[in-house]
């Protein structure tokens, strides 16, 4: 008892409660050791959250690691209320091979990208009210270099910091683009034909067809 010292731990009951346990040494009036004090606080719910937050971040490390999409997380750099810049925080692997920018962790933007955010200053802004406003924003933008179309979805869930999902839809709009032309196309046969019609239907032309039968009947 003499050698007694204070300590503490965290200990789990078999009803999956979790306390947190504290052995403090009794001493008396005349400041001698005489027994121990032992105290329990119930710390269930900070323990269920610590678990909860734990396991949360794990499935959130999973859907990082593994989506199909480029994901990267971000630190947007602001000057005098705009948005100049960003900085990587991490980006997952399939970033690289969907945007084509390979080493971006720890970099600004506009080291890995500046032709691009120079075109684009509309994403920049984005970004900006996305990291500034939690507020979530999807922006479609074109890059120049690559002749690629990206539709990038943001997210915030804490100032200054944000997630952006991009998607290559390079390919979509190729698909588009050739259902606007066949539509075009479409839609100037018919109003030729339309117009074919129309000429056939008017009475000179009527007149001269007919002028045209009797002559070669004989008529």
């Amino acid at each position: 008892l003499h050698s007694l010292i204070f300590h503490e731990e965290e200990v789990t009951t078999l009803d999956g409660r979790w306390y947190n346990i504290r052995i403090m040494p009794y001493r008396t009036q005349e400041n001698v050791i005489d027994g121990v004090v032992i105290t329990f606080t119930d710390n269930t719910l900070n323990a269920k959250f610590i678990i909860d937050m734990a396991e949360s971040e794990s499935r959130f490390r999973l859907l990082f690691e593994n989506s199909s999409n480029a994901v990267a997380y971000k630190r947007i750099i602001m000057k005098e209320d705009k948005a100049v810049d960003f900085k990587y925080l991490e980006a997952n692997k399939a970033y690289s091979v969907i945007t084509g920018l390979d080493n971006v962790i720890g970099r600004k933007g506009s080291e890995v990208m500046p032709n691009i955010l120079q075109a684009n200053s509309h994403f920049l802004a984005a970004c900006g009210r996305v990291a500034m406003f939690g507020k979530s924003e999807t922006i479609e933008y074109y890059v120049k270099e690559t002749k690629h179309w990206y539709v990038c979805s943001m997210y915030s869930q804490e100032k200054n910091l944000f997630i952006c999902v991009t998607e290559n839809i390079s390919h979509k709009k190729k698909n588009v683009e050739a259902l606007n032309d066949m539509k075009m196309k479409l839609d100037h046969q018919k109003s030729t034909s339309e117009k074919e019609l129309k000429d056939l239907s008017k009475p000179n032309r009527c007149k001269r067809m007919v002028r045209i039968f009797n002559f070669n009947s004989g008529i």
